[in-house]
């Protein structure tokens, strides 16, 4: 069986994030509270109020995420419904986990294209059920042409707009865009909402938004204003994340674990073309290996507090 390391402090997100993934990580399909204590070291467990807490937190979840979000609160502990449709779940979990065979190896080429289309999903159901959305990011998939100016071309015609005849350099592989959505109107004008993203797997996530550049965007194509900016992670941040804050002064849509849960709460993801890779995902990252001996997974945490990211924020937008 895999093991996850418990957290080193007990808020009520760290504690949900690390009774999450032990149940995925386990044979288990139930979680008490004493259960869930006895993976601390006697001396260093939790106490009742904070594992009470904790499944205050799993509430929460279970009433804003979804319900595709496969936990639920029950006598005091935490139940996983292993339906198949849990792997959506799980999928977004594993990515937020350190030291799987995915972070140990780097074979991102497995994991970003499943993300991309999560996110590609999410973005789209964000803008309404009549909108639409597309993958652009590196390396070029469906029928996205490689040279960049050639995909922006493509990116007009998609959408239905013309290019504006700025000069598009080829120096770009995809200007850090990752998927881009919009939602028509039924005439040709313009003046309805364009979206361009980026998402990342990255733990280092937290200065990538800067990749984005809409005003190069509305340079190239026809759109009138400038396209709203999103951002995706598979990372479940705190409600009082300080990071929140300062990205969403340039980033009008974020979208972490738990929003992009609610954005999929319509969705049948069996019925999706590449739901069979998530779920192969999903196994190859929970079976354990011959080289998992003694290596522990581990939960993502906040490496810094609300006054140095702010510091950081306001050096970098300095430099």
């Amino acid at each position: 069986m895999r093991t996850v390391e418990p957290p080193g402090d007990f808020n009520p997100h760290s504690l949900a994030e690390f009774a999450e993934a032990v149940l995925f990580l386990s044979d288990d399909d139930y979680l008490s509270a004493s259960e869930f204590k006895n993976y601390f070291l006697s001396g260093s467990q939790p106490s009742d109020a904070e594992v009470e807490l904790a499944l205050q937190e799993i509430r929460r979840r279970s009433e804003s995420f979804g319900r595709l979000y496969p936990f639920v609160e029950v006598d005091r502990g935490v139940m996983l419904d292993r339906s198949p449709t849990a792997d959506l779940y799980a999928c977004l979990m594993l990515l937020s986990l350190k030291n799987t065979n995915l972070r140990r190896v780097g074979d991102y080429q497995r994991s970003d294209p499943l993300f991309d289309s999560i996110s590609r999903l999410a973005f789209r159901n964000n803008l309404g059920s009549t909108a639409d959305s597309l993958i652009f990011g590196w390396p070029p998939r469906d029928d996205r042409p490689a040279k960049f100016s050639l995909a922006v071309a493509w990116v007009a015609t998609k959408i239905g707009v013309a290019l504006s005849g700025a000069t598009i350099l080829d120096i770009y592989k995809d200007a850090g865009v990752d998927v881009i959505a919009w939602k028509r109107f039924p005439d040709p004008r313009n003046g309805f909402v364009t979206l361009i993203a980026q998402n990342t797997v990255q733990f280092d996530f937290r200065n990538k938004p800067r990749d984005l550049m809409p005003s190069l965007w509305r340079k190239w194509l026809a759109l009138g204003a400038e396209p709203i900016a999103g951002f995706a992670i598979p990372f479940s941040l705190p409600v009082n994340d300080p990071w929140w804050e300062l990205i969403t002064t340039d980033i009008h849509v974020v979208l972490d674990r738990g929003r992009l849960m609610h954005e999929l709460k319509d969705e049948d993801p069996t019925g999706w073309p590449d739901w069979v890779e998530i779920q192969d995902f999903v196994r190859e990252e929970s079976v354990e290996t011959d080289d998992d001996t003694d290596k522990t997974i581990t939960l993502v945490r906040p490496r810094k507090g609300a006054s140095s990211a702010l510091a950081e924020s306001q050096k970098s937008g300095a430099n």
